[in-house]
């Protein structure tokens, strides 16, 4: 067995520093994580591979460290850090307030790998994930009821979850490294007039990304802004608006000739676009409305009346060839019973 295995197979893996920092995109977020260990002093050292993914290999997983990128072949002329006896590694792209998992080996010029260093970890609010939306429906997370907040530290750890008002909780990571403060009532949190709550939570000196808590007590809106009879299916386009969450959805709802209100099924993400509908009760008028659900859980109000729009509907004549030859035709008008 080459030394390169008896030097590193115990190494210690430094503890993680502070993120570097972390950015918005997209409703998700990114953070960095700088890691240090003890540079390892073998000759034939050729460099190191930095593990990590959402499991811990403890207890005894057949799948850790699986994160896609993982694991990053780190080059010596990589190391961030100017003390010769400590390597640094910035891991980034990660997904905020997601818990990872490191673990770093080395190899040799003759690709021979040592095992895995010690076990470290992010610290972080897992449940809910990046920003969350709180509101006044039946349901959670709701303003006046109570509400959990999760997350994972080091194991037996002490932990305090603390928001921008200065309110703090602290409690105990378990066995699994699992912590949770509970009842966390909003309304009280919230007061009468702040829109927004931020959460941190602190561990041993490392501080995790924040995570804000959002109220949002608005309906979305929407409208279904006109309705084209293409000849086959009725084309309708639609918009949408929500100023605090945002929309999550858009349902298209209809009231066929003599009929009643009704969720068509279809149902689109975004802020506008065109649902393509065909009519099944027969020719005449079709009204249509949309219905939008935002991302804390409002939902618009249901249709009534003739809703927003409607088109006079015509079903298409079909024609085939007649039967028996002759070059002759006939026209069907089944479709339109």
């Amino acid at each position: 067995m080459r030394t390169i295995f008896k030097t590193l197979y115990s190494w210690k893996l430094a503890t993680l520093v502070a993120f570097v920092f972390f950015f918005a995109l997209n409703q998700s977020y990114a953070q960095d994580r700088t890691l240090q260990w003890d540079e390892n002093t073998d000759p034939d050292l050729d460099g190191y591979k930095v593990y990590y993914g959402l499991e811990s290999r403890y207890p005894a997983n057949q799948n850790p460290y699986n994160a896609s990128g993982s694991p990053i072949d780190v080059a010596l002329g990589e190391d961030e850090n100017l003390d010769p006896n400590i390597f640094e590694y910035t891991v980034t792209g990660l997904l905020d307030n997601e818990v990872y998992f490191f673990a770093v080996t080395a190899y040799d010029f003759d690709d021979l790998e040592s095992g895995y260093s010690n076990e470290e970890m992010t610290l972080g609010i897992r449940w809910p994930g990046g920003g969350f939306y709180v509101n006044d429906e039946p349901g959670s997370p709701n303003y006046s009821s109570p509400y959990t907040i999760r997350g994972r530290a080091d194991k037996d750890s002490q932990v305090t979850l603390s928001d921008d008002d200065g309110n703090s909780w602290t409690v105990s990571a378990d066995s699994d490294r699992d912590w949770s403060v509970d009842d966390l009532n909003f309304e009280s949190l919230y007061g009468k007039s702040d829109q927004y709550v931020t959460f941190s939570v602190e561990s041993e000196g490392i501080t995790s990304p924040q995570v804000t808590a959002t109220y949002d007590p608005t309906d979305p809106t929407s409208q279904a802004t006109s309705a084209t009879d293409t000849g086959s299916f009725v084309a309708i386009t639609w918009s949408a608006s929500d100023a605090t969450s945002g929309v999550a959805s858009t349902e298209l709802w209809c009231k066929p000739p003599g009929g009643t209100w009704s969720n068509t099924g279809f149902s689109q993400g975004g802020t506008n676009g065109t649902f393509y509908y065909s009519p099944t009760q027969g020719d005449g008028e079709y009204f249509f409305a949309t219905r939008s659900v935002d991302r804390a859980g409002n939902w618009e109000a249901g249709p009534n009346g003739d809703g927003d729009t409607s088109t006079q509907y015509i079903a298409p004549i079909t024609i085939t060839g007649k039967e028996g030859g002759g070059g002759g035709c006939f026209i069907d008008t089944a479709a339109s019973d």
